[in-house]
């Protein structure tokens, strides 16, 4: 079952244009800045590493329900519960 989601999740992503994205050479600075600000635990710090990668990416906000998702790292946190809420 954990093989056909994985395949179905790389065709749709690979439908619509989108690409994983790969830790380049920004990345450990931004990692190294996230980590030394809120000394992460457990899996806030792979939260840190995603955050590293976004913004090296120049990407701007994130949908997720993780409520104190890496505040540090500037990224517009975006509840998709809430936004179904208030639409």
């Amino acid at each position: 079952m954990t093989r056909v989601a994985l395949d179905t999740n790389v065709l749709v992503m690979l439908s619509r244009g989108a690409a994983p994205l790969t830790p380049g050479l920004g990345y450990w600075p931004t990692l190294r800045r996230l980590l030394a600000g809120a000394l992460p635990v457990g899996t806030d710090v792979f939260d840190s590493q995603i955050a590293a990668l976004c913004q090296e990416h120049g990407i701007e906000e994130i949908w997720t329900f993780d409520r104190a998702f890496v505040p540090q790292s500037h990224l517009r946190i975006i509840n998709p519960l809430a936004l179904a809420a208030a639409g």
